[in-house]
């Protein structure tokens, strides 16, 4: 859900900073409340090495569990990344190369339209030079003919969208072929005849003149004929072709825009790859930076509970001479007091009964009074003598120990 709502720069350090929280600093929490709640109630005596051990293990147990989901989560993340990279690359390379081969394709067309058109043209330049004589008319003929083969060949290199109004008119086209043919067929009469005629020449010059006359008629005829056919760049047909190569043309100029467009798409791709790589290098190095951190405060925590443990065992062991000590102590110090509250038992009942007598007496009275207190505070320093040693066993014994 973070991920698809923050932007891709903040998602992974949010998500970071949360299973920190969630991972580290809470269990951390919990933990030293454990401790204090644990020190309240039994004291901090009680905390033994083995507890302190044991909370050491969760603790190490826990920060390498949340080490090592975060470690797997970010490598699925990278692999997850680097294979769509992969992908992209592989689509973007096969898209140049198709088009690279499209471009290729629509040029070859191209060169051989232009190389139809020229020698279309050249054609025509020579059909318009011979125009005199027949031998020039037989050589536009065939000029003629070539120029019906390469309008074949272009009908039959063309697309399916220009056949159809092609067909259309192929009666037109049958048409100029069988016109075509007639004049074959009529300039092979006239090579015979000329032939028959300059062989006959020296019996039959009269006839010459009528059969010359006969010749050009027909050859006037020819010419009409020649005239009144329409040249090809006036036909609909050949109009046609020529508005079909212009739409060619524009449409080889739509697509080479469209492969540059391509091209400059590929690009940027390209360099949004390479921008992608850089942003996540450096998010690793911050990652590794974070963790190296991460480690250095693990390391200072580690310590931290080793002092911890040793000044615990340290308070362990001199608390428990003190105590021994302390117990000694209350057990004289109760021995004590009941004798001293016996003799104040005792006084008092002196006094009472030394309460009737005289007042001469009371001097008396006064000075054992005052006797008793020396004894009592003989006793009492007495006491006191005869604890110190005690105490002092004690620590003797401590000393050895330690």
């Amino acid at each position: 859900m973070l991920s698809q709502i923050l932007p891709e720069n903040l998602s992974l350090p949010v998500i970071f900073v949360m299973k920190f929280i969630l991972f580290i600093a809470f269990p951390l929490g919990t933990l030293g409340k454990e401790i204090r709640a644990y020190s309240n109630m039994i004291g901090l005596t009680d905390l033994s090495g083995a507890k302190v051990i044991q909370l050491k293990d969760d603790l190490k147990r826990e920060f390498e569990r949340h080490y090592t989901q975060r470690d797997e989560h970010f490598n699925h993340l990278i692999s997850e990344r680097m294979s769509d990279l992969k992908q992209t690359v592989i689509l973007l390379n096969q898209e140049r190369i198709e088009s690279k081969l499209k471009l290729e394709l629509l040029e070859n067309k191209v060169d051989q339209l232009v190389s139809k058109f020229d020698l279309a043209a050249t054609s025509e330049d020579k059909g318009h030079q011979n125009k005199l004589d027949y031998a020039q008319l037989s050589e536009k003929y065939e000029t003629m003919k070539q120029e019906m083969k390469a309008l074949e060949q272009r009908l039959d290199s063309m697309p399916t969208r220009v056949s159809s109004p092609i067909n259309n008119k192929g009666k037109s086209f049958e048409l100029l072929s069988s016109k075509v043919s007639e004049i074959d067929s009529r300039a092979n009469l006239l090579k015979t005849k000329v032939a028959f005629i300059e062989q006959k020449l020296p019996s039959i010059q009269d006839g010459a003149q009528a059969s010359l006359s006969d010749v050009q008629t027909r050859l006037t005829a020819l010419e009409a004929n020649y005239k009144s056919i329409t040249p090809l760049k006036e036909q609909g047909v050949i109009k046609y072709l020529l508005e079909q190569v212009v739409e060619t043309e524009n449409t080889l100029d739509n697509h080479a825009n469209d492969i540059k467009q391509l091209s400059s798409n590929l690009a940027t791709a390209i360099d949004k790859t390479e921008k992608e790589q850089q942003e996540q290098r450096i998010s690793a190095e911050k990652l590794k930076k974070q963790t190296s951190a991460l480690s250095e405060s693990f390391k200072i925590a580690n310590f931290a509970i080793g002092k911890l443990q040793t000044v615990t065992q340290e308070h362990y062991r001199t608390l428990l001479p003190i105590s021994k000590r302390v117990d000694v102590h209350e057990e004289s110090l109760t021995e004590l007091s009941g004798i001293v509250n016996d003799i104040a038992d005792y006084h008092l009942e002196l006094a009472q009964a030394e309460e009737a007598m005289s007042d001469s007496s009371a001097f008396g009275v006064e000075q054992e009074i005052d006797e008793t207190q020396k004894e009592s505070q003989d006793t009492t320093t007495a006491a006191a003598a005869f604890a110190k040693p005690a105490v002092s066993q004690d620590d003797q014994q401590h000393d050895t120990k330690e």
